[in-house]
């Protein structure tokens, strides 16, 4: 739902045209989770894609009164957060910071999210996705956008039943469980958080 998109504070929450599709929800070893395929944008003189791709929520163990963002570190301006309120956090692992930037309103409940183990996790993520996540630690929930925009095309003239079809969904879907695995957040998983 698009309040729980807006919810993340990853992306600007000046959006004119809003789709999901593909909603699925449930528990993976205890652990709540949903994501649906979105598309975001807004309307200027052109339409400006905000965000395309896979978003999915994972449900935390505790709650925190303390957002942290985490964008892929590129050269593009759109990656600083929309919301004003976050500073840099400064989380002195250079590996890390080579390929993200991470933002929050609070240094000390930054590296909380980001502890070393989750920060491996999250690098280990970028050799498994299609594309570098976005990530949002806030409240009880942790928010993953994956870009995407070639996902959300719709399969014109082929049945849903085609073999194509139907194997490129259980690949998504496989790749979308095996993420809080990846991420030390179910009870399969061997590292600790």
């Amino acid at each position: 739902a698009y309040p729980l998109f807006t919810y993340s504070h990853l992306f600007s929450d000046d959006i004119d045209i809003y789709k999901g599709k593909n909603h699925i929800y449930g528990h993976l070893d205890g652990l709540k989770f949903e994501y649906s395929q979105v598309y975001a944008s807004r309307k200027t003189n052109k339409e400006y894609v905000t965000f395309s791709g896979v978003f999915i929520i994972v449900a935390l163990p505790k709650s925190s009164s303390t957002t942290t963002l985490v964008y892929p570190r590129l050269t593009d301006e759109q990656n600083s957060p929309p919301n004003l309120n976050y500073q840099r956090a400064r989380l002195e692992d250079p590996e890390f910071e080579r390929a993200f930037d991470a933002y929050s309103d609070d240094q000390v409940g930054a590296r909380d999210h980001l502890t070393t183990t989750m920060k491996e996790n999250i690098l280990k993520l970028v050799d498994f996705l299609p594309a570098k996540p976005f990530l949002s630690f806030r409240g009880q929930r942790l928010h993953i956008a994956i870009p995407s925009p070639s996902r959300l095309r719709a399969p014109l003239f082929h049945s849903v039943f085609d073999p194509m079809i139907m194997d490129r969904f259980f690949e998504e879907l496989d790749m979308i469980v095996t993420i809080p695995e990846i991420l030390g957040l179910t009870n399969t998983s061997t590292s600790a958080r």
